[in-house]
């Protein structure tokens, strides 16, 4: 009886292990890395990443961008730009700062019009 519970257990953790399985990267850049969930794709260029959900029915990105200026507004003007490549009437709200993981960082939160997307 308990080879036949040490078996159910085993094929329970396998099963368990593959379905939550994670994939961690490090964007070359930036020298940052990023754990997603299993089933997601990304693709990995020199100025950010761009990860999806399996699901094709639902549009979600998680875009990391290296920008080259040191000067925060200089390098939300180089952000506007890229994304007025992709949406229009882009706003950014006011800068936040904060701490990831112990580093410092100045975040910015915006929306775009055409989608009603989140930036």
């Amino acid at each position: 009886m308990s080879k036949r519970l040490t078996i159910i257990a085993v094929f329970m953790l396998l099963f368990t292990a593959t379905n939550f399985a994670q994939e961690t990267f490090t964007h070359p850049t930036a020298q940052v890395s990023v754990t997603l969930p299993a089933g997601w794709t990304y693709t990995n260029d020199a100025s950010g990443i761009v990860a999806n959900p399996p699901d094709e029915g639902i549009f979600m990105a998680v875009t990391f961008s290296v920008v080259a200026n040191d000067d925060l507004y200089s390098a939300l003007e180089e952000v506007n730009a890229m994304l007025s490549d992709r949406f229009y009437s882009v706003r950014f709200d006011d800068p936040v700062s904060g701490d990831v993981n112990g580093l410092p960082v100045i975040y910015v939160l915006g929306t775009a019009d055409e989608y009603n997307a989140h930036v």
